[in-house]
């Protein structure tokens, strides 16, 4: 095949077969080259790094999805006000759902991203989800505080950060284990269900709803 006849996307489709076998730190740039025919020299006439190529693969669905991610918690914020703790189960089971279904709309890049991005620029992708979601677990105690509510565990930021950061380590495993979406969306449904009641069980109110 004559360098004339290679094009990117054959390209990243090499990139993307090392990456996910070896990850983003073992993948060989000289083995994804010599798939489609090229030497490495001729391989910089397209790309500029092994980096830029993971880039390619997974820059854009990185980047809309951690705006989306934002973008959900800002949401709800915005409707909380009034808001008891059946809204939030509400919200943390669509949340999941759909979550899930923008997932496995491109599971690959998010395979690479989850699984096979250790030594890449976005290893701390999950990262910056968990550091989203910890901070809207603050507010959101906060705001039921407001509200009248009262949890009875003492939530600061560290609690907020492992409760994250357990959450989306479920989201890892089953993307890691290569969960069909069928399963991952039984798993998910049940996760949030254990999630809700026991937050139930750490939140009282004090208001005349109650009676107290």
């Amino acid at each position: 095949m004559g360098n004339s006849e290679i094009t990117r996307p054959q390209i990243l489709e090499s990139a993307k077969k090392e990456f996910l076998e070896k990850g983003y730190k073992d993948a060989a740039l000289r083995k994804i080259v010599k798939q489609v025919g090229l030497t490495t020299g001729a391989f910089y006439g397209y790309y500029s790094s092994k980096e830029e190529v993971f880039d390619a693969l997974v820059g854009k669905t990185a980047k809309r999805f951690l705006a989306w991610h934002c973008e959900v918690y800002r949401r709800f914020e915005e409707k909380q006000l009034g808001m008891g703790k059946k809204a939030f189960e509400m919200f943390q089971k669509e949340l999941g759902l759909r979550m899930l279904e923008y997932i496995y709309q491109e599971y690959e890049a998010f395979r690479l991203l989850f699984c096979c991005s250790k030594g890449s620029s976005y290893e701390n992708f999950m990262e910056q989800l968990v550091e989203v979601q910890a901070d809207f677990l603050l507010r959101w105690v906060k705001n039921m505080e407001q509200q009248g509510y009262h949890l009875r565990i003492q939530m600061d930021e560290k609690l907020a950060h492992v409760i994250a950061v357990q959450n989306f380590q479920a989201v890892y495993e089953m993307i890691a284990l290569r969960f069909s979406k069928k399963q991952a969306i039984a798993y998910i449904y049940s996760i949030y269900q254990i999630q809700y009641y026991g937050w139930s069980g750490n939140i009282e109110l004090w208001e005349a709803e109650t009676g107290t």
